[in-house]
């Protein structure tokens, strides 16, 4: 089961995501409410760093090559997960981005590097044609090594890692830190993101019960306060990203913390707000830049058609990935 507040925070920033990328769109889009929206892209690299961690925490290994085949086969069957939509997404941006310049062999010799989700390693900025990868590929890129540190045994040693690197990263690099793209931000970005969200899985694990035992029922009213505030925040465009990043942080604190000691909060299938979140985010540049080229309406109305097709398209790719699946364990 999935934890309803944190699916729910997923989706939303999913939506407030798509707005950032409304040039693909209309190219006359100046700076819109939640233009910033794209520090969402922390939240999502916490909440991986958190999931991870408590995943590995009952199967850890002294065993170096276990440890590191662990590591390998849970990447790519992360990888695998969404392999099948990357290659479609991927296709059909090409081929509607190059359909005006012909066929040309040429223009078609980025899809593997956009398939295997490698883009973020080139030393280049704008490798991919499809926007969103970069955060993906930059995530896969240093996965199986974030794998292998949530498998230290000694949790201080991660901790230890973990406060400097990221002090080093958002101390250093703060807003523009952030909001650089390209090698290595990009990768530095991933890896620090995970690290927080390791730390945070640690701190719920060693003063969760504490902390719960003190605020109960308020921390579920603190960690929804917090991820609006940044909702707010993310509206009015304002740039205290390193504010974010706290707010984040508490807000997965506080609601995992809850989730780990009030039973009630783990009976509730969420799932299908986790799958809903990921497809939103893997087609909606593709589909907003088949808005922008073949939508017969401007404005506000091609906005709608953006967000309402995603929307769409995101359902039924959930749904029939869901029917692949209970196909496969019958046939099983």
């Amino acid at each position: 089961m999935k934890n309803r507040s944190i699916e729910i925070w997923r989706l939303v920033a999913s939506i407030l995501i798509m707005a950032t990328h409304l040039m693909v769109v209309d190219e006359q889009t100046g700076e819109t409410p939640f233009y910033n929206a794209w520090i969402y892209v922390e939240f999502f690299y916490f909440l991986t760093g958190y999931f991870t961690y408590r995943h590995f925490c009952k199967s850890r290994t002294m065993d170096v090559n276990e440890a590191a085949k662990k590591a390998l086969k849970y990447a790519l069957k992360k990888y695998c997960r969404f392999l099948p939509f990357i290659i479609i997404v991927t296709f059909v941006q090409y081929t509607m981005e190059y359909a005006s310049l012909g066929s040309r062999l040429s223009n078609y010799l980025n899809i593997p590097y956009e398939i295997l989700l490698l883009t973020e390693a080139f030393p280049i900025e704008d490798v991919t044609h499809i926007l969103p990868f970069w955060y993906l590929s930059a995530m896969m890129i240093v996965f199986p090594l974030i794998c292998l540190l949530c498998q230290v045994k000694n949790r201080y040693i991660i901790v230890l890692l973990g406060l400097l690197e990221t002090s080093i990263y958002y101390g250093f690099f703060g807003y523009y830190g952030l909001n650089l793209r390209g090698f290595p931000f990009g990768l530095l970005r991933a890896f620090s993101g995970m690290l927080v969200g390791m730390m945070i899985c640690i701190l719920v694990k060693e003063v969760g019960s504490r902390v719960y035992a003190l605020l109960g029922k308020k921390m579920l009213i603190i960690s929804w306060t917090c991820f609006i505030v940044t909702i707010v925040f993310a509206f009015y465009n304002l740039s205290a990203m390193r504010l974010y990043v706290i707010l984040f942080i508490v807000a997965i604190f506080t609601v995992a913390v809850r989730y780990e000691n009030a039973l009630t909060s783990k009976i509730i299938n969420s799932n299908w707000l986790a799958d809903l979140s990921l497809y939103m985010y893997l087609w909606h540049y593709t589909i907003g830049t088949a808005v922008r080229l073949y939508a017969p309406v401007v404005g506000n109305r091609r906005i709608a058609v953006y967000y309402l097709a995603t929307v769409m398209i995101s359902v039924m790719s959930m749904i029939v990935h869901r029917l692949i699946e209970k196909y496969k364990k019958i046939g099983e």
